[in-house]
């Protein structure tokens, strides 16, 4: 059966919506900064997942061309773990629940992350979200940090060969910092390959680009702002519930130093 995706011109009336309820107006922004405007990266981004490989081909090349990566001068192992749980309270109406914590440990900070949202499921592989987050850094020595967000989602499951399971998701954050009265405006694209492999074993793979469009007074730079690519396994654990585990690469762009950190990350899902 041919694969079919949703009409562009609706996709990216969608994420027009969302700008424009924010208050945040893309074509002056990407004019200004002699880009395209970036609700053209959604019709675009759906169409990679037609096949596997193509998919495959995606994770890969962005791992390894990340801009600048190559001169990033600071590097240290952390220890990322995840919570993330999926929930449907009212079936007829098509409801979705999102709930998704974290615990970052760096060498001299802890990275908390609480993001809860409301979902619609559109169609079958496709479905909507719309959350907040709360992102306290506590700090050992210093001053404590915190970021607040709104954030919308996609979250497109493709159609995929036996054993295989492709996912994309595009997401618009709306941030909000200490140390400044600016409203950051950030784009990221996900997209994950699994393999089943025996026993329930998966196989996983998955890239994560982000695109930082503005400049902010409290140091957000606009342009490409980090990527991070995760190489592991996923096991099932009690009903409903899975954990995956692996190496996570995460190259983050600043001035004057970048960072290139290798991480141990441990995420747990909960379907119910």
């Amino acid at each position: 059966m041919p694969l079919t995706f949703p009409d562009p011109g609706k996709a990216t009336h969608c994420v027009a919506n969302c700008c424009v309820r924010s208050g945040f107006d893309p074509s002056r922004l990407a004019s200004a900064q002699g880009a395209r405007p970036p609700t053209y990266l959604l019709p675009a981004s759906l169409a990679i997942v037609r096949t596997p490989a193509s998919v495959i081909a995606f994770l890969v090349l962005a791992a390894v061309t990340a801009p600048d990566a190559l001169a990033a001068t600071k590097s240290e192992h952390q220890l990322w773990a995840s919570t993330t749980l999926f929930t449907r309270p009212l079936t007829s109406w098509r409801l979705l629940g999102w709930l998704d914590l974290h615990d970052r440990k760096r060498q001299d900070s802890t990275l908390l992350i609480m993001r809860p949202a409301l979902g619609y499921q559109v169609l079958d592989r496709l479905a909507v979200h719309a959350g907040y987050a709360w992102i306290p850094t506590y700090v050992d020595e210093g001053a404590d940090r915190h970021e607040q967000r709104i954030w919308q989602q996609l979250l497109f499951n493709a159609p995929a060969p036996a054993g295989w399971s492709l996912s994309l998701r595009p997401r618009f954050e709306q941030r909000f910092a200490d140390g400044g009265n600016d409203t950051g405006y950030r784009m990221r694209l996900w997209a994950r390959a699994s393999y089943a492999l025996n026993a329930g074993v998966l196989f996983v793979l998955w890239n994560e680009l982000f695109y930082q469009f503005n400049d902010t007074d409290w140091k957000a730079a606009a342009g490409f702002d980090q990527n991070r690519a995760f190489l592991g396994v996923g096991l099932p654990a009690v009903s409903g519930a899975r954990v995956e585990f692996g190496y996570l690469q995460v190259f983050t762009k600043r001035t004057p130093d970048s960072h290139m950190d290798h991480n141990l990350a441990i995420n747990l899902f909960w379907t119910y």
